[in-house]
């Protein structure tokens, strides 16, 4: 079934769709009145409804009924990227809400700066994140944070803290399985660490850890990261 997002709670049994996902259901996906779908609030609710109305930029939903939906625990995970090239940025922030991370943090570092103005590309990046939620059958979106520096990322509330680095001679992430607490996966940019990125992650408590021999591109390190810890973790089941 058809799933779309919704930014507003039902009034008398009905919902009115406008703007990007009104377009989507009459232009793109031809959908005609009696055709059922799911909306989302991004809130936790989910709806089972049917169209009564398709015209233009306006659609019309009656609402057959509310799920039974449980709102869930979170994977507990914090990914905190240190900034790429827009397209890998756009697309680790797809991968990591179909895998369940709970918040997203772009991370400014030596090499590392925010690829273009914040308003703006985090407004993409949460447009990325409806379109994922609407895929994946995800409930609760990815919250996107500010921008931090590796600093900052002391005020995060995460119990454990890991950081991907290539260096490492001796932990390797699998080696101990991450806690169910929270944590915070901390990856590098294309250039890699700087030795001041280093100093600053270890000085606020983050353990580094590698992920093999081979030195990995840094979205393949991420999502490598990410699948590890929900394995252990025993969230993939």
């Amino acid at each position: 079934m058809r799933r779309f997002f919704i930014d507003q709670q039902p009034t008398d049994g009905t919902v009115v769709i406008t703007g990007p996902e009104a377009h989507h259901i009459s232009h793109v996906l031809r959908m005609r009145p009696g055709d059922r779908v799911e909306l989302f609030t991004g809130q936790g609710d989910l709806y089972s409804a049917v169209l009564r109305g398709v015209s233009g930029h306006r659609v019309v939903c009656a609402i057959l009924s509310r799920a039974d939906v449980s709102r869930p625990a979170g994977s507990g995970i914090t990914l905190a990227q240190c900034c790429l090239k827009k397209k890998k940025m756009d697309l680790l922030v797809r991968m990591a809400t179909e895998l369940g991370v709970d918040r997203f943090v772009p991370v400014l570092s030596r090499f590392a700066s925010l690829p273009g103005d914040h308003e703006v590309v985090r407004g993409r990046w949460q447009r990325i994140v409806t379109s994922a939620c609407k895929q994946c059958g995800r409930n609760l979106p990815m919250e996107i944070c500010p921008p931090l520096s590796i600093t900052d990322l002391g005020s995060l509330p995460c119990s454990e803290k890991i950081m991907l680095w290539e260096g490492e001679p001796e932990t390797v992430l699998a080696q101990e399985p991450p806690s169910e607490s929270s944590t915070c996966l901390l990856t590098g940019p294309e250039g890699g660490f700087s030795p001041e990125d280093l100093h600053a992650a270890r000085k606020i408590g983050f353990t580094s850890v590698s992920l093999g021999r081979t030195t990995l591109r840094a979205e393949t390190a991420s999502l490598a990261a990410l699948s590890v810890i929900l394995f252990l973790r025993g969230q993939l089941r």
